[in-house]
């Protein structure tokens, strides 16, 4: 059983905000919360990664599973409580609301070289493996959906074929898979960002990337699918949740009802607790070094960070079968 105090007691203000946010679900205006918020934003790590993020330009994606590009970092402040009422929230997020593509996804700087479909030239454009991510970051920011964050969502629901989500960019380049398959990363973000916003968490869209994803892992001795494979690398956890993995895969698939009901989400569930020591602690063996110096980024002790981060997904689970 997880000892709730060692974390609320913790040195690390992220680790007291998650205990708070992650585990015991207290609201955003909680003053314990808050105060621990404020404590995160302040420390010296996290103000290193807004300043990343800040910068202007980003630069341009060229790798998706690039740790270091300011789309993860980001990512990683919304999920340790970033919102668009702390000051540099609302530049980040009015930043990338006035990169919106007519047509309703949100788009970054990017160089995809003309062999693969591209200009070759940094120019702003989407994909289905980072504008879902804009989008969930937004609405997890709490930017309200208006006509901007239901406008991509709109496009995003719009994208899904009856396998899920495929591979599909603005530029039309499209990654190294058959045509017909789902993209796992793409329907995972596409559920990321589905979960976020009112409205679209039961959109019968969701279930169809559920399914995507939960078929790649009833399929994974078969074949990879667009080169993602569910072996040794996948099943180790990792935060924060940057690339397709167990522990982003379990922490999305938790989201929805009809996932947790399946016996392939138990499964799942079962690869990862077979992983925790004595009272849900965990030692990350894989990191992204990016993000040096955050107890989830070394492989010495076991981080409290990451423990809360399975901890969350076990909660909800747990909350479920007992509503």
């Amino acid at each position: 059983m997880l000892q709730l105090d060692r974390y609320l007691q913790s040195d690390l203000p992220w680790v007291r905000w998650a205990a708070m946010a992650w585990v015991q679900r207290r609201p955003h205006d909680d003053p314990q919360l808050r105060q621990a918020h404020l404590a995160v934003l302040a420390h010296p790590l996290v103000r290193a990664q807004l300043e990343v993020v800040l910068e202007q330009p980003w630069m341009p994606m060229k790798n998706h599973r690039q740790a270091s590009h300011p789309i993860h970092r980001l990512a990683l402040l919304v999920d340790l409580g970033l919102r668009v009422d702390d000051p540099p929230g609302r530049v980040i997020a009015d930043r990338l609301l006035a990169q919106q593509a007519a047509d309703g996804p949100f788009q970054l700087l990017a160089q995809i070289s003309k062999a693969f479909g591209g200009s070759g030239m940094p120019e702003l454009q989407w994909a289905a493996c980072d504008a879902p991510l804009l989008l969930a970051c937004l609405a997890s920011m709490g930017v309200p959906p208006a006509s901007s964050l239901h406008s991509a969502a709109q496009h995003l629901v719009g994208l899904a074929q009856p396998v899920g989500w495929p591979c599909s960019t603005s530029p039309g380049f499209r990654g190294p898979g058959r045509k017909a398959d789902p993209c796992p990363y793409a329907n995972l973000l596409a559920l990321r960002a589905l979960s976020a916003l009112s409205g679209f968490s039961d959109h019968p869209a969701a279930d169809l990337g559920v399914q995507a994803l939960l078929g790649h892992f009833e399929r994974r001795a078969q074949r990879k699918i667009y080169l993602f494979g569910v072996g040794t690398d996948y099943a180790k956890p990792k935060y924060p949740l940057v690339w397709y993995d167990l522990l982003h895969v379990l922490e999305v698939l938790s989201r929805f009802a009809t996932a947790r009901a399946d016996p392939r989400f138990l499964e799942l569930l079962a690869l990862l607790e077979a992983q925790l020591g004595p009272g849900g602690t965990i030692t990350p063996s894989t990191v992204w070094m990016a993000y040096k110096g955050f107890d989830f980024a070394q492989k010495r002790v076991p981080s409290p960070t990451l423990e809360l981060a399975v901890a969350r997904i076990l909660g909800r689970v747990q909350a479920a079968a007992v509503g």
